[in-house]
């Protein structure tokens, strides 16, 4: 479901991430909570060929990247592959994708080569869904109008409980040179005090700076 907003005279979208389910309570009233995230939903369709045609370059910049979802489909059978967040975990049978960097500010999909990651069957359709965003300019967002206005007949309305937040751009090319050896450094592990400071600003995008000490 989509949602609509204004900042400073420009408009955003933002839709639901998931399905949601709101049951009636005790007056046959149905209120519930929902969260919504900003960006505008696309769904790409490609043929995977493992000689010619194995990964896949999203047409589009400012694609959220924790927002692509993959399925595969194989002569009808459709599987969910889940994104390769520890390469320590995956085999020659785990259904995972990996998304990395490529020219102009665009981001590719790539599966696995039959031993870090199952690969996909020639021929398979991969379907590849992601938002395209707009970083931090519809941060502090608090009014949204629904694209519908009853559901199975029936009007209702929408209260936020909070402002738009965690919405970040691109890190610029100077960033990246800084915070990527760091990142390395980390492998995956909160022990020194520069991890902890690594990992706070990768889970936080909206935060500019922080300041981490140890118990030494």
């Amino acid at each position: 479901t989509k949602f609509t907003t204004t900042v400073n005279g420009a408009s955003y979208t933002f839709v639901t991430p998931q399905t949601y389910t709101i049951s009636a309570n005790s007056s046959d009233g149905f209120t519930g909570y929902i969260n919504i995230v900003e960006g505008n939903p696309l769904t790409h369709r490609y043929i995977f060929n493992r000689l010619s045609n194995t990964s896949f370059v999203l047409p589009n910049q400012n694609v959220e990247v924790d927002s692509i979802t993959v399925s595969v489909t194989t002569s009808g059978n459709v599987q969910t592959y889940i994104p390769a967040n520890d390469i320590l975990t995956v085999n020659s049978s785990s259904q995972v994708f990996f998304v990395e960097a490529d020219r102009e500010y665009k981001y590719k999909v790539s599966f696995g080569d039959g031993v870090l990651g199952k690969q996909p069957a020639t021929s398979s359709v991969v379907t590849v869904s992601y938002r395209v965003c707009s970083g931090e300019a519809p941060n502090g967002a608090n009014s949204f109008v629904s694209s519908v206005a009853t559901i199975d007949g029936n009007s209702f309305s929408i209260e936020p409980v909070g402002r738009a937040s965690g919405g970040a751009n691109i890190e610029d090319i100077e960033s990246v040179r800084f915070h990527a050896p760091r990142m390395y450094e980390t492998q995956n592990r909160s022990v020194t005090a520069g991890d902890h400071e690594r990992i706070i600003l990768r889970e936080n995008p909206d935060i500019q700076a922080v300041s981490v000490w140890g118990g030494e």
